[in-house]
Parts: structure tokens; C-alpha cells; sequence
């Protein structure tokens, strides 16, 4: 967060229109711009005298180019300056906003809000005391669901962490952001806790459409931890609550594949390609490839073009086919 001189003396020397966002988006220019350095595309001493001229240091404490600078840079080179920058997620806030909107008006900027709950133009006559939204995210226990969803949504792994189970003490049966909540404790290696707050949850709900989902989401957690007997019995109780949907077929029919279990994905697959939902194509691709893993090319070939049958542009399909089609015709040119 700059201080608030910083912001007026950035904006005043390089923005045609400033906005509110996340840092994420100024961080990714920042990478950006290094490979363009790299490349030739710019050169680093194009950006130092840009830097010199907004007077604001080419790189921060930790060596990165300026994130914020970068931004404008990149903006300002492609025909737009913009800026970025992060309003406080506490009571200063508003005091900055409202510092924002007056230099707005002065030097007659753009403002916008990039937030989850509001994107768009902001009205510099009648902004309110933060951007329309803003206040869900500011406090120590305004927690809103849409900030849980933005941060998942961008892989934020440790802000779902924190913000989920704050969330979930008032709203114990929000089955999403369980779900989220469970994927981002195992993205951070905190296997167990992902594994048992599913546990926990099947154990309370009666729901069998969640079941299903539920009994799915143990499957893929222990097929990413490389259990894949103990997935297969997820993808099982999946199957059995749900025989139309071809998705708990797919994935069975992998983990029982990655056990060289070949004849049991075979059939596993053939029964996904028989249902009414889900997948159906991944099915015939999936049963194609493991046909092709027994050798039996011809009837590989046939499951590839099912697929392609059904999803056209399935380009794993597409080049699973043309290999099995190139490698039939080195055999027929042997036997000749």
C-alpha cells in the first residue's frame, strides 16, 4: 500500500485513470515486463528513466521491478495509463478513498472498482465513503463468501485458509466453500486436515446428491496424494450413488488404469460411455486408451473416433487418433 503522498504525487505524474484492485494484476505486469526486458522488447534503461521520471525506485526491497511502475509502464507504452493500488482493509480505508475521489475530480480521471462485489466506473459525484461493496472487506470480521470465492478463484491457497473456517463458524453448511476450503488445504501440503474436514462433512449430511460430490472430492484428494486403491474406493461409493454419470466412470477407470488393473478400467470405462451424463466423450477416449495400452489398436482407434463423435474439437482425442493411425499404417507397410 503506498502512502497516500506517493499516491497523489504517482498519479499526477503518469495516470490518464486510476482504479482499486488486488495486487495481482500489477504483479503479473511486473513479471511481464522482465520477460519483455529479456526479450529485447523494451529495454531495462527505458524503464529506469521511466521510473525517473515519476520519481519512484526501479526495483523494491526485494529486487522485483516495481510492481505499481511496472503497471503504469506497461499501460503508458501499450497507449493507456493506468494504475493500480490496494485501498487498506481497515478503518483508513475510507480516508484514502475519499482522497482518491478528490484528486479524481481535480486532474478529471477515471476511477474504477476491480472488487469482487463491484466492477466498474465509480461515480465521482456520488462515491460514497469506500467503492460500492468495499465495506465487506474491511474489518477484522466482515468476512464476506465473495471474497472466499475471489481468492480461490486466483489460487489464493492461504487467504481461503484463513478467511473459510471464519466464514463457516455462521455458515456451516455452505457446501462450496467447504469444498474450496478442502482443495486449499491440500494445495498447502495439509493433507490430513483437507481429508478429514471432507470425512467430517460426509458423516453429516444425509444429502445424497452431496454424497456423490462429496465421495468425489475424497476420490481426487487421495488420487493427488498418489493413494490410488484408496481413491479407487471413493470413485466406487461415487458410482454407486450416481450410475448416469459418467464422470465418477472416468476417474475410476484412471486409478484402477494407474494400477495396472487394465481389464477392470476397460469395463469401468465402457459402463462411463453408456451413460446419460457427464462425460461421455472422456469416457470413449479414456476406454481408447487404455485398449491401446492392451495392444488392441483397431478397437482403440474406434473409441477415439466416438469421442471426436461427440466433442469435435477434443484435440486429446484428435492426436491420441492420428497416432494410432500412423502407427497402423508402419504396420501394414512391414507386412507388405
Amino acid at each position: 500500500m503506498l502512502l497516500r503522498n506517493e499516491i497523489l504525487t504517482f498519479c499526477g505524474s503518469s495516470s490518464l485513470y486510476a482504479r482499486t484492485d488486488t495486487p495481482d494484476e500489477a504483479y503479473s505486469k511486473a513479471l511481464t515486463l522482465s520477460e519483455m526486458i529479456e526479450e529485447g522488447d523494451v529495454t531495462e534503461l527505458e524503464f529506469s528513466q521511466y521510473c525517473d521520471s515519476i520519481k519512484v525506485p526501479v526495483r523494491q526491497d526485494n529486487e522485483d521491478l516495481n510492481h505499481l511502475a511496472a503497471q503504469a509502464f506497461l499501460d503508458s507504452h501499450l497507449g493507456q495509463a493506468v494504475l493500480t493500488l490496494v485501498l487498506p482493509s481497515n478503518n483508513t480505508a475510507s480516508e484514502v478513498y475519499q482522497d482518491l475521489v478528490r484528486f479524481s475530480l481535480k486532474h478529471k480521471l477515471r476511477l474504477q472498482s476491480l472488487s469482487p462485489s463491484f466492477r466498474g466506473d465509480i461515480d465521482l459525484k456520488n462515491s460514497g465513503e469506500l467503492p460500492p461493496g468495499w465495506n465487506e472487506w474491511v474489518g477484522p470480521r466482515k468476512i464476506s463468501r465473495s471474497a472466499i470465492e475471489h481468492a480461490y478463484d486466483n489460487d489464493q491457497a492461504a487467504t481461503v485458509v484463513h478467511l473459510a473456517p471464519l466464514w463457516l463458524e455462521d455458515h456451516p453448511n455452505d457446501f462450496a466453500v467447504i469444498c474450496w476450503y478442502a482443495d486449499m488445504l491440500y494445495q498447502m501440503t495439509r493433507y490430513d486436515e483437507s481429508i478429514d474436514l471432507i470425512t467430517n462433512t460426509i458423516q453429516q449430511t444425509d444429502d445424497n446428491a452431496r454424497h456423490y460430490h462429496l465421495h468425489m472430492k475424497m476420490g481426487d484428494l487421495e488420487r493427488y496424494r498418489g493413494d490410488y486403491s484408496e481413491s479407487e474406493r471413493w470413485y466406487k461409493k461415487a458410482v454407486d450413488l450416481d450410475s448416469d454419470d459418467a464422470s465418477a466412470f472416468v476417474f475410476l477407470g484412471a486409478v484402477q488404469a494407474r494400477q495396472r488393473k487394465l481389464k477392470e478400467a476397460e469395463q469401468t470405462h465402457r459402463n462411463g460411455t453408456r451413460c446419460k451424463n457427464g462425460v461421455i466423450s472422456e469416457a470413449y477416449h479414456n476406454l481408447g486408451l487404455v485398449l491401446r495400452g492392451q495392444g488392441r489398436l483397431r478397437e482403440s482407434a474406434i473409441n477415439f473416433k466416438e469421442a471426436l463423435k461427440i466433442n469435435p474439437d477434443y484435440e486429446n482425442a484428435f492426436e491420441a487418433l492420428r497416432d494410432i493411425e500412423r502407427t497402423l499404417d508402419f504396420i501394414a507397410q512391414k507386412d507388405e
